[in-house]
């Protein structure tokens, strides 16, 4: 017996159906817990998540370039590792945090965490 819907968005199946498009949205479906078959909300890709990607990817541009500075200082030697060695890596580990926050942060904005 098929079970009728009031939201056209719904496309109403009872269990064991297999997931179907829904009309209006063109998204793939999914079952919720009573059966009913819903229709997935899209992806939020939104201007506030296109920033964090953008600080997300320049900071690890930021990473590697800092990690490339400290090793060449450190195999050349010299007065250069001396003096710039230790806050080259306290830098990096700093750019490497602040990366991890900006990679949770993406996930929690766009729904997806």
């Amino acid at each position: 017996m098929r079970r009728v819907t009031k939201s056209p968005n719904l496309v109403g199946r009872k269990h064991g159906a297999e997931p179907t498009r829904a009309p209006e949205t063109g998204q793939a479906a999914r079952k919720s817990r009573s059966g009913w078959i819903v229709p997935r909300p899209p992806d939020k890709i939104t201007a506030m998540n296109t920033v964090i990607l953008i600080l997300l990817a320049v900071t690890l541009v930021a990473v590697v370039a800092v990690l490339l500075t400290g090793v060449i200082g450190m195999a050349r030697g010299g007065e250069f590792n001396a003096k710039y060695g230790n806050k080259l890596m306290r830098l990096r580990v700093a750019l490497q945090g602040l990366a991890i926050i900006l990679f949770i942060l993406f996930f929690v904005t766009s729904g997806r965490g």
